[in-house]
């Protein structure tokens, strides 16, 4: 596990700036939140930003944002439900 950081944020270089990666460790109040998500355009990450900072600020909770179904994170979710669910059905034979 990553050693937590103080509103550390690492905004990943992208090709297209349309699909923007941010991972984002904050510590507050013995709380490690960590936040790993892909946005579909600058105004969405503009909003995350301001509405998580102001959710930590007030309250230290995580906030759930929903993965693009274009981007690499969501491929790797889908191929990884894929793969369970193939265990399962090898498990039940």
């Amino acid at each position: 596990m990553a050693p937590p950081l103080h509103a550390n944020e690492e905004i990943r270089s992208c090709k297209n700036l349309q699909q923007m990666e941010i991972h984002t460790h904050v510590r507050l109040l013995n709380f490690n939140i960590i936040f790993s998500l892909e946005f579909l355009d600058a105004a969405a990450f503009y909003t995350f930003l301001l509405y998580s900072y102001a959710d930590i600020l007030g309250f230290g909770i995580h906030v759930n944002v929903d993965v693009h179904p274009n981007t690499s994170l969501s491929r790797i979710k889908k191929k990884k439900e894929n793969n369970d669910a193939h265990k399962q059905l090898g498990e039940n034979k």
